[in-house]
């Protein structure tokens, strides 16, 4: 999806992942991310560097819409993938995850999560999503 028709879409792509340094299906996504404004790659759960990237975006949505800019405003990519076996991350109320899926769109960040079991993923994260496949 990322490479194909939501290519041009996003200024920033991060990713985390315990797979991403080790699984070769994350390497055009890399080559991809590369030609991108912002990007980064997580092998760990860093909710810290996700705050970080998460005000920053923010704050550069606040900025040019205190501008009144009409450039159109920048979208980031946020990938949580392989983290359903963690139920901190997953089934926490009050972590970064809950916070992007239900006010990440305000300030022009996507969240995709991936897992192999809908219901491992939190019922906050779950509520907010605009689709899910079983493929």
């Amino acid at each position: 999806m990322l490479l194909g028709p939501f290519k041009a879409v996003y200024d920033g792509v991060f990713v985390f992942s315990p797979s991403v340094e080790i699984d070769s299906c994350w390497d055009p996504v890399k080559e991809h991310a590369k030609h991108l404004k912002g990007h980064g790659f997580f092998s760990n759960w860093d909710e810290a560097a996700m705050w970080h990237i998460l005000n920053e975006q923010r704050d550069a949505i606040k900025e040019l819409k205190r501008q009144k800019s009409t450039k159109p405003l920048p979208q980031i990519l946020v990938i949580v993938d392989d983290f359903a076996d963690n139920p901190q991350i997953m089934h926490s109320s009050g972590n970064i995850l809950t916070s992007l899926m239900i006010r990440g769109r305000h300030f022009g960040c996507s969240t995709w999560l991936s897992s192999q079991k809908l219901t491992a993923i939190s019922l906050v994260a779950r509520v907010n999503f605009s689709c899910a496949s079983g493929a």
